[in-house]
């Protein structure tokens, strides 16, 4: 999967073969067809490992968001800039959702990712805003289609990377009230 990952963000979808992730895996071509029936099941594989990987950061914050929400906010913010400095994350993505402006399959194997993910990112806001007593002016899978569409378009603009964190962490401030 790592050389998979690599070649894709190195090269674009279109410019990586079977024979490539193979070789560079070490494997056969038949190897690499006993794990993944097409390129297209093998990029959203490498999505959802990139999603696996998040989801699990986020759940670990549940403890902190139900004890010290100014805190969660912080590792939140933490989390958006680690997002946006991973440039094979942030090439996977943008290759992905590319791809699947032409792909009917594909879009919707995104689509399903992506909503799994408002859900357990509404579960988190939901546990912050009960643990800290807090009213939202919008509900929290609207919240949480803002943070993931803040943290997806910050990791696309190379020149605010920097200030990812502290933007993710006014932007959380001002919905959170505080």
């Amino acid at each position: 999967m790592v050389a998979a990952e690599r070649l894709v963000a190195e090269r674009g979808f279109g410019g990586v073969s079977i024979n490539d992730v193979a070789t560079a895996a070490g494997f056969t071509k038949g190897a690499f067809y006993s794990n993944f029936e097409s390129r297209e099941a093998m990029v959203l594989a490498l999505l959802d490992r990139l999603r696996a990987n998040q989801m699990a950061t986020l759940q670990g914050l549940g403890a902190l968001a139900t004890t010290d929400l100014p805190r969660a906010l912080d590792a939140l913010g933490q989390f958006a800039a680690r997002h946006a400095a991973d440039p094979i994350a942030t090439w996977l993505v943008t290759e992905v959702h590319a791809l699947a402006s032409r792909d009917p399959a594909l879009a919707e194997g995104l689509r399903a990712g992506f909503e799994s993910r408002v859900a357990m990112i509404a579960g988190l806001i939901d546990a912050m805003t009960a643990a800290a007593g807090v009213t939202l002016a919008m509900p929290s899978p609207a919240v949480a289609r803002v943070l993931l569409a803040l943290i997806h378009g910050l990791a696309q603009q190379p020149a605010d990377r920097d200030a990812v964190a502290g933007i993710t962490r006014a932007t959380l401030r001002q919905i959170f009230g505080g």
